[in-house]
């Protein structure tokens, strides 16, 4: 056996070995009578689902000795196990610009191209908005962006009906909405007395509580209540509300930056040739061609898999 194929299916087994503990866990009535942990089970099952997949599929392919399918499958799976930060987990938001109005045929032959794909790979498509020589989009479903983010550039045509023709690309993560977990390592907790309304029981009892969010450095301050408990109980609120805020800002804005360097890369940046004369896509930051027709679309996985190996291969991640 080929020592990168091996390499691959050595880094592959464990992911098999849990995956198929994961199948025996759902299917034990006492996980099934415990709601929380089914569900935790059920999502690392499915987060590993694909990656066990394309790695039985290799193995058989290995058996049958069918060469060709053993490398389409190899080239996959290694894209399936490359690391992943918290972005690449997430869906994309696909902007597209036609450079005039004479690209705007392109323009719909890209969005056709994107459906088709996000169609395949089982994704939801959703438009956000579809102006003269411009559409927005989102494609929904784990990994996407992952996926797509190497689209970002210019896409350029030649040839057929289309003709010579720009098109920007933009793809940026979708940003979720933050849930707001709050550590107890994270957590400075300070009881004094308070001077505020409350009774007698307010100069005999330290009733006032103050929390501390060490990361953030939020600081919150409960004292009229009359008990520490009710304080306390207050001050999470108020902590929590203020922390989901602080995250949700911080969010957009690292989305706001992701947005505006894919706009500038889409600009300056001519990755793809499409060459509707000869039926050829060309990705020139890998020099490989592939076949593409307007008519049928194109694999674009043939490019999206090389295109992510090359990258972590120069990170230093293969």
């Amino acid at each position: 056996m080929d020592k990168k194929i091996e390499g691959l299916l050595n880094r592959y087994q464990p992911i098999s070995t849990r995956y198929e503990q994961l199948v025996e866990y759902l299917e034990s009535p006492e996980i099934i009578a415990d709601n929380r942990l089914y569900l935790r089970y059920a999502d690392e099952k499915n987060s590993l689902e694909e990656s066990y997949i394309l790695g039985e599929a290799l193995k058989i392919a290995i058996e049958l000795g069918d060469q060709e399918e053993t490398n389409a499958l190899y080239t996959c799976l290694t894209q399936e196990l490359l690391p992943k930060n918290e972005q690449d987990k997430r869906g994309a938001i696909i902007e597209l610009r036609a450079e005039n109005p004479q690209s705007l045929p392109f323009l719909h032959e890209l969005f056709r191209l994107y459906s088709s794909y996000a169609k395949q790979k089982g994704y939801k498509l959703s438009i956000c908005e579809w102006e003269d020589k411009f559409i927005s989009l989102t494609i929904d479903g784990a990994g996407a962006y992952f996926r797509l983010k190497g689209e970002t550039g210019t896409h350029h045509s030649t040839g057929g009906k289309i003709g010579n023709s720009n098109v920007w690309v933009s793809v940026t993560p979708i940003m979720d909405d933050v849930s707001v977990i709050i550590s107890d390592k994270d957590l400075k907790t300070d009881i004094f007395h308070s001077s505020g309304a409350g009774g007698q029981n307010i100069n005999k009892v330290a009733t006032a509580v103050r929390l501390t969010h060490i990361p953030s450095g939020i600081v919150v301050v409960c004292k009229e209540e009359r008990s520490q408990l009710q304080n306390r109980n207050r001050a999470h609120l108020v902590l929590r509300s203020r922390l989901y805020d602080y995250y949700k800002a911080k969010e957009q804005g690292l989305l706001k930056k992701e947005r505006l360097s894919a706009y500038q890369k889409s600009r300056t940046e001519r990755i793809r040739l499409y060459d509707f004369d000869k039926e050829t896509l060309c990705d020139l930051r890998l020099n490989l061609s592939i076949p593409f027709r307007a008519s049928t679309g194109v694999n674009l996985d043939e490019i999206i898999s090389p295109l992510l190996i090359k990258e972590n291969k120069n990170n230093g991640c293969v």
